[in-house]
């Protein structure tokens, strides 16, 4: 591949959208035989994107969950979620793997908006990266774009018009 290039211009090099291209070098921060099981088709690459983040160690224990449980990726989601507020050193539970329950109300997760999925769904799907919205009662709020490094930030500047 050529380097220095965004990954918006990597992806059309190779034939892929900035959204392909990004979630293709997000899914590169995976454990190798995490990577590998998506490689051989054991585990979908939507859902082993929630993985992203997490230890080497929680990705096999989650991964195998999944497996196991054939869990959703908004299960996934929100088992990922919970193991990164719990600090990305701390030791994994015992039994965690096994106690936890599937359903997101399990973790004290209030009833998700489906509008304010539907929006964060689209917009995370147009910008290749995961969109957060958060607002009050009042109305205000904020929209969080997350980006892994400089160069998925680059490629959501050059999405939204701003010139580098």
């Amino acid at each position: 591949m050529v380097q220095g290039l965004t990954v918006a211009a990597a992806g059309r090099e190779l034939g892929l959208s900035r959204t392909d291209a990004s979630h293709r070098l997000r899914m590169l921060r995976l454990a190798p035989d995490i990577l590998a099981r998506v490689a051989a088709g054991e585990l979908a690459p939507g859902t082993a994107r929630a993985l992203v983040g997490l230890p080497p160690e929680r990705q096999r224990a989650l991964a195998e969950r999944i497996r196991r449980e054939r869990l959703s990726a908004r299960q996934v989601e929100a088992l990922a979620k919970v193991w990164k507020v719990g600090g990305v050193n701390a030791p994994l539970p015992p039994g965690l793997v096994s106690s936890l329950s599937p359903d997101p109300a399990h973790f004290n997760v209030p009833k998700p908006d489906p509008d304010r999925e539907r929006l964060e769904q689209g917009l995370s799907e147009q910008m290749g990266t995961p969109v957060t919205i958060r607002y009050e009662a009042s109305g205000s709020g904020q929209l969080v774009i997350n980006f892994a490094d400089l160069a998925i930030l680059e490629g959501l500047l050059e999405r939204l018009g701003y010139d580098t």
